[in-house]
C-alpha cells in the first residue's frame, strides 16, 4: 500500500533533483530536502494528525522490525549509517521481547498438546 503511494509521487519529481533523492526542496528544486526540513515537516504532519511519532521513532521502528525479521545487526548498522556496531546493538535488546513472546506462545502450544 505504501509503495504504490510513493510510486505516484515519483512522476512529480522534477528532473533537476540531483542523484537518487526522492524528496526535494520545493523552493530550490535542484537541492534535496535537508534532514532538518524533513524533521520539521514530520513535526507538522504529526501535530495535524494528532498522533505521536517522530523521525527518530520511525528509524527505531525500522531497525527493530528488521532485527525481529532476522536481519543481522551489522546490516542494520549499514542501513542506518551508524558509526559503530554498538549503536545498532541497542536494538537487539528490544528483540529480546520478541523472543520471549515467541517462547511463551510456543510453550503454551506444547502444554496444550500434552493435556490432550
Amino acid at each position: 500500500m505504501r509503495l504504490p503511494c510513493l510510486r505516484q509521487c515519483l512522476p512529480r519529481r522534477p528532473e533537476v533533483v540531483p542523484g537518487g533523492y526522492f524528496f526535494w526542496n520545493q523552493k530550490r528544486k535542484s537541492k534535496p530536502l535537508s534532514v532538518k526540513a524533513i524533521q520539521k515537516k514530520m513535526e507538522r504532519y504529526v501535530k495535524a494528525a494528532e498522533i505521536k511519532a517522530s523521525c527518530h521513532s520511525l528509524r527505531h521502528t525500522f531497525a527493530s522490525n528488521l532485527l525481529e525479521e532476522g536481519a543481522a545487526v551489522v546490516s542494520i548498522k549499514e542501513f542506518l549509517g551508524h558509526g559503530s556496531i554498538a549503536a545498532s546493538e541497542r536494538y537487539a535488546k528490544l528483540s529480546d521481547q520478541k523472543i520471549k513472546q515467541t517462547y511463551l506462545q510456543t510453550i503454551r502450544k506444547v502444554i496444550n498438546k500434552m493435556q490432550v
